[in-house]
């Protein structure tokens, strides 16, 4: 069996239903089946608690180049065609690594992955600085397949930071037109995280926040999106390129239990 009918056979086992089975294979015949990929979520870790909350999810890669703001219409709306038209995978073994702790996982029906590792910090009041995960597909796709896996990171808010803020994406630092469909449909097919424009002034204020009033400081910032998983690395690059504070980035709903985690185990603000 060739390695392209063997991915064949990894998303037709994956897939549950008739017309999902069907869905494959016609993407398959078009030449637009992706193989397996990991989209690692940018998790929180807290000093006090010694815990990381790691989330992430397993997708079809749809091989997607990273656009940019000289593209033309047809390849923006070929490329979020491609985008949404990738799967989710459920029931995939997944491994997590987080300096000694290890943990495997099995993907939900929607190929989110999601959990808790313990950190061991030497001190308890450090700075913010950030960690790294491994993640890692445990399944075999076919004979001789290469492994999937990706590198995650942690924020961990440390002493240098006064306040946290949590920020929504969509129409808080994107425009999006949310409650204007047609508005936002034009923007999804026809633009790309390079030319999808922020809100006028709000990067800058961001920064200051994060800075803080002695401008030294380093106040934790957590992005939301409602948007699904396959637009992950978009609303990463639209923050990357437009400058806003690197912060944790999460899909709440799919990995609701980040927030009441962030909620929990942050630190009350000094007085």
């Amino acid at each position: 069996m060739t390695e392209d009918l063997q991915t064949l056979d990894y998303f037709e086992r994956k897939s549950k239903g008739f017309f999902r089975k069907q869905k494959v294979r016609i993407k398959h015949k078009l030449g637009w089946l992706g193989v397996p990929e990991i989209i690692p979520c940018r998790g929180f870790a807290s000093y006090a608690a010694g815990q990381a909350f790691i989330a992430g999810a397993l997708t079809e890669d749809k091989g997607l180049e990273k656009l940019d703001g000289k593209n033309t219409l047809g390849e923006n709306i070929l490329a979020m065609l491609k985008r949404y038209s990738g799967d989710q995978i459920p029931s995939a073994r997944v491994k997590v690594e987080l300096s000694n702790a290890t943990k495997e996982l099995v993907t939900e029906e929607n190929g989110i992955f999601k959990t808790k590792l313990p950190v061991n910090f030497v001190r308890k009041k450090e700075k913010t600085r950030w960690l790294h995960y491994h993640a890692e597909l445990m399944d075999k796709t076919g004979v001789g397949s290469e492994k999937y896996s990706a590198q995650g990171e942690i924020l961990v808010p440390g002493s240098d930071a006064r306040f946290a803020v949590i920020s929504d994406i969509d129409d808080t630092i994107m425009v999006s037109h949310s409650t204007q469909t047609l508005s936002k449909l034009r923007l999804i097919l026809t633009h790309n995280s390079r030319t999808r424009k922020p809100f006028p002034g709000v990067e800058a204020f961001y920064c200051a926040l994060h800075l803080g009033g002695n401008g030294n400081d380093a106040n934790p910032f957590f992005y939301i999106s409602s948007s699904e998983w396959n637009l992950y690395d978009l609303i990463d690059d639209f923050c990357t390129f437009n400058k806003f504070p690197k912060g944790g980035l999460f899909a709440p709903r799919n990995t609701s239990g980040h927030f009441k985690f962030v909620e929990t185990r942050w630190r009350k603000p000094r007085t």
